[in-house]
């Protein structure tokens, strides 16, 4: 079950951020062998996107499915949903205080809790799909503490800073 935070930026997402959140994408799912195959799904992913003790399954985090890199390769930018994804990106830094979340993840990069940024990128990988989740290049990943799981006071200044957007 989402918690409050997660409840109220996918809402408020869905009702003011881009059109193109309500719309279906294709993702990637690991499947029990081992394999993985291309299914649709939400650009809006919460709970039982991880393994067991997860944010996501603990519902405490959101992923937000906007491309960075052009598939399959993931190499060449994406423009078009890139541009969307910094722009919440930057949204999201802006509301850090009220928001208080914990980690936000997108494009290679990764802000903590201050809003310092850190590369996300590693020498080697498994495989390319490891890549391409580890250096989250198809979604914005934002997750919150424990204690600020349920805070929703960001609400009213997010619907205005998107509408300030005009998505």
């Amino acid at each position: 079950m989402a918690r409050q935070a997660v409840v109220t930026l996918r809402r408020v997402l869905l009702a003011s951020g881009p059109s193109i959140l309500q719309t279906q994408v294709f993702d990637h799912y690991a499947t029990h062998d081992g394999k993985t195959k291309a299914v649709m799904g939400p650009r809006l992913q919460g709970p039982g996107q991880g393994p067991p003790g997860d944010v996501h399954n603990l519902g405490r985090a959101l992923d937000i499915i906007l491309y960075s890199r052009k598939p399959p390769m993931f190499v060449a930018p994406f423009d078009e949903e890139r541009d969307l994804g910094y722009g919440l990106v930057n949204i999201f830094l802006e509301l850090r205080p009220s928001m208080k979340w914990a980690t936000m993840i997108y494009d290679q990069k990764e802000w903590n809790s201050a809003g310092a940024v850190f590369p996300r990128k590693k020498d080697a990988y498994d495989d390319e799909m490891a890549r391409i989740k580890f250096e989250h290049l198809t979604h914005i990943h934002i997750d919150w503490s424990d204690s600020n799981a349920d805070n929703v006071d960001f609400e009213d200044e997010l619907v205005s800073n998107l509408n300030s957007a005009d998505y």
